[in-house]
Order: structure tokens, then C-alpha cells, then sequence
């Protein structure tokens, strides 16, 4: 999502809170879960973490490689 696309998804969630009563951060919460499982299913499985900025709507992805000093293979 770029730009105004981040600003409709935004507005969308408020409107949702203000018209079911669900939180906006629980939901925020929820799309992370959803997009963390489905990275899972199609990419790496492990070290990755998802965030939505409250303020933007961006969404990033984040992977984390660890070395192993032993065999200098990455992992």
C-alpha cells in the first residue's frame, strides 16, 4: 500500500471502530497476525515480525538472519 491507499485503510478502521465497537489497535493487532501467518506460509519460517504504523498505515516486514559462528552458513 502506498500513500493514499494507507490513508483509506486507516479511515476504514476508524469507521469500523465507530460503527461495530471494535478497537482500532485490536484490529491492528489482528491484521498483523493474519499478515505474519500468511508470510510464515509462503516465506521464511522463523525471525520475522510484522508492523502496521498506528500514525501512516505502513506496513513492514521484518526478517532477521543469525550466522552461525561455527560453520559461517547463514540461517
Amino acid at each position: 500500500m502506498r500513500g493514499r491507499d494507507q490513508k483509506i485503510f486507516l479511515e476504514a478502521l476508524d469507521e469500523l471502530e465507530k460503527e461495530k465497537g471494535i478497537l482500532k489497535e485490536e484490529l491492528l493487532e489482528t491484521i498483523e497476525t493474519a499478515l505474519l501467518a500468511a508470510y510464515k506460509n509462503y516465506g521464511e519460517k522463523d525471525n520475522v515480525k510484522v508492523t502496521i504504523n498506528r500514525n501512516s498505515g505502513d506496513v513492514k516486514v521484518f526478517f532477521t538472519k543469525t550466522n552461525c559462528r561455527k560453520c559461517g552458513k547463514s540461517r
